[in-house]
């Protein structure tokens, strides 16, 4: 399209010189500046391309890096844990041969929670099953209620990065707001994730807050004090979105804040 247009107005030009009846040499000087001005809008557009997909390839790649070592992290944690298998049950044996059940019990729950904190399985895919398990630890961490309903078993059109950006991204900023309620029982955080019979893929992320929306001309903006170095995840999300002809809503009350997502024929 921009080759058209640039190409219309030489076109347009040459047709005058060629229909003129005197004195075209005038016209040179025009057809000719009009030409180098066609090709450095091309050049340009070029550039700006260029730049758009390098941007967006290096966004891929940091996001894939991170997600990667999450894995990796986790990876370490089950290897570390079954390292440690042998003195484990060591234990656990001399507190039952000691007449201590009651200690080896909570012993055995113990190492249970800390072997499956890792391993929780929410989809099939080892990548975005990492992310979510990382997000959620995290959740924990800081005393967050949450509530994870992820159905994503069928095959789906949309790549596992584009996903680990939703989710990440989203997760993120969820965690953030919730940390920021000074009473950790009213933390709450609820995700829900799904490809409907018809293929559609769906996605909402629920999160208690108490701190204000700052919203600017449609543009919400992060209340950190090094605002410019904040505020990409929703950008990124919304480019996401845009990718694969979605729709994005984003809802929130005086102590809520939901996103909601919707990509036809996933």
């Amino acid at each position: 399209m921009l080759d058209a247009v640039c190409l219309a107005s030489l076109v347009s030009i040459t047709t005058c010189i060629y229909f003129a009846p005197s004195e075209t040499y005038k016209m040179w000087p025009a057809a000719f500046a009009c030409f180098v001005t066609n090709l450095g809008s091309i050049a340009l557009a070029q550039y700006f391309l260029t730049s758009i997909q390098q941007d967006m390839e290096r966004r891929n790649l940091i996001l894939q890096k991170s997600y990667y070592e999450e894995l990796e992290q986790n990876q370490t944690e089950i290897r570390r844990l079954r390292h440690d298998m042998n003195n484990h049950l060591s234990a656990i044996q001399s507190l039952f041969h000691s007449g201590n059940p009651e200690e080896a019990e909570a012993y055995m729950k113990e190492l249970e929670t800390q072997m499956s904190a890792r391993t929780r399985v929410f989809c099939k895919n080892s990548i975005i099953n990492a992310v979510l398990n990382a997000k959620y630890n995290l959740a924990q961490e800081h005393n967050i209620d949450c509530f994870f309903h992820i159905d994503l078993d069928k095959l789906i059109g949309i790549d596992a990065i584009s996903l680990c950006c939703l989710f990440s991204n989203t997760l993120d900023n969820a965690v953030e707001a919730s940390v920021k309620i000074p009473d950790p029982k009213e933390r709450r955080l609820s995700v829900k994730a799904r490809v409907t019979e018809n293929g559609y893929f769906t996605y909402e992320i629920t999160n208690s807050k108490k701190n204000t929306v700052l919203e600017q001309k449609g543009i919400l903006k992060s209340d950190k004090e090094d605002a410019a170095a904040h505020g990409f995840g929703l950008s990124n999300v919304r480019e996401m979105v845009e990718k694969y002809d979605g729709t994005l809503d984003i809802s929130y009350t005086e102590d809520t804040f939901t996103v909601t997502v919707l990509i036809g024929n996933a």
